[in-house]
């Protein structure tokens, strides 16, 4: 994931990862990307926010609603 948005980076300000866990959080931090958190239930969200995670949704009805705005 690093190499590809490092060779552009332009694409880094636009480009975000998804996850669902507190490494995808980190991994999302030290590419320099956003992330957006994938919770399934109440525990996956708590984990994700105390890992820094702000933005979270609980569907991936609510990802691809967030990507194609």
């Amino acid at each position: 994931m690093i190499r590809p948005v490092s060779a552009r980076q332009p694409s880094r300000r636009r480009g975000r990862l998804i996850g669902d866990s507190p490494a995808d959080v980190a991994a999302a931090s030290d590419a320099g990307v956003r992330f957006l958190g994938y919770a399934r239930n109440v525990r996956k969200e708590k984990l994700l926010r105390q890992a820094g995670a702000e933005s979270i949704v609980t569907s991936l009805e609510q990802v691809l609603q967030i990507l194609r705005s």
